[in-house]
């Protein structure tokens, strides 16, 4: 099913991108905000809790319904994720729909709510501008697993998944539980691949030696997460990701071999 004919295994920068506001972003000076939950109650106690989350000025919000922001916080050691985030700059206030939050040194399981269908927090197996580039630049993968979103994702779970949102949109015999991780042969050589773009060597070689994790349902076959970055635009996915090869949003990594993808038993 992940290497169907006429299904899609892309690049999500822009739309449903995630952006991340690391530690090194946090100063004292960084507005610290109450962030709402507007699914609060309804969906349980509000995950953040009494916890204010650091959120530099002029912070951009990934323009899909998704809407993801992570903030690593140095000062409470805190990873955030906040779904649907929105920002009023009339009332100088940050609200979302629901959020998870875990130890940024944890285990990368969402400790309260949850900012994944499995659980796993959004920090998680994001792919960064910066790391990409440096990928490329040293002819390697990133040093950890990916993450993506299928529509065949099944209502079942495994660890490290908690959870799962799966509906097996594409209504195959047999969808994937959430939390199972693939990976792409590790005896392909990927540099010998005809037409490969840099980004797509990075992300197959990533595949082959730390795979990648389902951890929602989307509207793709597998769409993978990468950090949107501040100058993005709807028609540009941001300059670290154009010098890849990923020209545009959603840019579909045809030249992996996707038929050589297994799934791992652990």
């Amino acid at each position: 099913y992940l290497s169907a004919p006429g299904t899609k295994r892309i690049a999500n920068m822009y739309n449903y991108g995630v952006t991340l506001v690391p530690a090194s972003a946090i100063t004292t000076s960084t507005p610290r905000y109450s962030v709402k939950l507007t699914k609060t109650g309804a969906w349980g106690k509000s995950p953040f809790g009494s916890f204010t989350v650091p959120l530099p000025k002029g912070t951009r919000v990934p323009p899909g319904s998704d809407g993801h922001v992570v903030v690593l916080d140095p000062v409470s050691g805190q990873a955030f994720g906040i779904w649907q985030a929105k920002y009023n700059s009339t009332t100088d206030t940050w609200s979302g729909s629901w959020g998870g939050r875990t130890p940024i040194n944890g285990n990368g399981i969402d400790q309260a709510g949850s900012a994944t269908a499995a659980g796993i927090s959004r920090a998680a197996g994001v792919v960064t501008a910066a790391e990409l580039t440096a990928a490329i630049a040293s002819n390697t993968g990133v040093n950890h697993a990916l993450v993506f979103s299928t529509d065949i994702a099944g209502p079942g779970f495994v660890g490290p998944a908690i959870k799962s949102d799966g509906k097996n949109i594409a209504a195959v015999a047999t969808p994937i539980p959430e939390g199972y991780r693939i990976q792409l042969d590790p005896s392909i050589n990927i540099d010998a691949i005809p037409n490969i773009t840099p980004g797509e060597k990075v992300i197959a070689k990533t595949l082959q030696t730390y795979g990648a994790y389902v951890v929602d349902q989307g509207g793709a076959r597998m769409a993978f997460i990468f950090e949107t970055v501040p100058d993005a635009t709807a028609t540009n996915p941001g300059a670290a990701y154009t010098n890849a090869g990923f020209t545009w949003d959603y840019y579909d990594m045809n030249h992996i071999p996707w038929t050589q993808l297994r799934v791992l038993a652990a």
